[in-house]
């Protein structure tokens, strides 16, 4: 009380923010987001003034309020910071409500299916999926979501050309601040290459172990062609 507002403000800036709550006509408010010192401390706090002009007879009056906003502030910071981080990952990063409506898509998923995050917003998952997806795949998932466990697997995803990959997904259920499942999270990596791979390794087991039953045979039955060759040899010299 009886102190000036400048005496809280930061000494470089008090000036310019004395003079635009100073200037300001009778009715009109403004709103400036400047640091306000405290005095016991000397340390700063993010906050937002309001300043109110009004007029008491020929007495002009300013009225304020002063709200702290250092832990908004934090908040947001530490948000932007986590956006920022999810939008740089190369798995694809897909939030979406329980209907399956997506509300969110980072960069990888433009990366990866050729949708842009336009395209995505507001549509069903479904339109990442290829038809070739198992017939009990969308309900098995729903089933584990609603329970509040993690799904995880492999999905068959068309891109924006028609083409499909396989992506190995996790599927994680958010809930609200009352926790209940709000929405869900999926997280998928392109897997195309590794499932050629694995594919290709596959058959070579296979190829190696037909050509190892190959040579058993082989070999087994040369043991008794063989005998049969002896025998029929010896037999050859007993007749002449």
């Amino acid at each position: 009380i009886g102190r000036s507002l400048g005496d809280f403000l930061d000494q470089d800036d008090r000036g310019s923010v004395t003079v635009q709550i100073a200037t300001q006509k009778p009715g009109a408010t403004i709103t400036i987001d400047h640091a306000v010192l405290r005095t016991d401390a000397g340390t700063q706090r993010d906050s937002c003034i309001t300043a109110s002009a009004a007029r008491l007879g020929n007495h002009p009056l300013c009225f304020l309020l002063i709200r702290d906003i250092s832990e908004e502030r934090r908040a947001l910071a530490w948000q932007r910071r986590l956006a920022t981080a999810v939008d740089q990952v190369k798995e694809a990063v897909l939030i979406a409500a329980v209907d399956g409506t997506i509300e969110y898509a980072n960069r990888a998923v433009t990366e990866m299916t050729g949708n842009g995050r336009r395209e995505c917003i507001g549509q069903p998952l479904q339109l990442l999926w290829a038809k070739e997806q198992d017939a009990h795949f969308e309900q098995k998932m729903a089933d584990m979501i609603e329970m509040g466990e993690v799904w995880r697997g492999r999905i068959v995803n068309q891109r924006k050309d028609g083409s499909l990959f396989v992506a190995a997904a996790t599927v994680s259920p958010m809930r609200d601040q009352h926790e209940m499942i709000s929405h869900f999270v999926l997280v998928q990596r392109d897997i195309t290459h590794e499932v050629e791979i694995e594919t290709r390794m596959r058959q070579a087991q296979k190829m190696e172990a037909i050509g190892t039953l190959a040579g058993g045979i082989a070999h087994d039955f040369n043991n008794i062609l063989g005998g049969i060759i002896g025998f029929t040899d010896m037999a050859l010299l007993q007749t002449t």
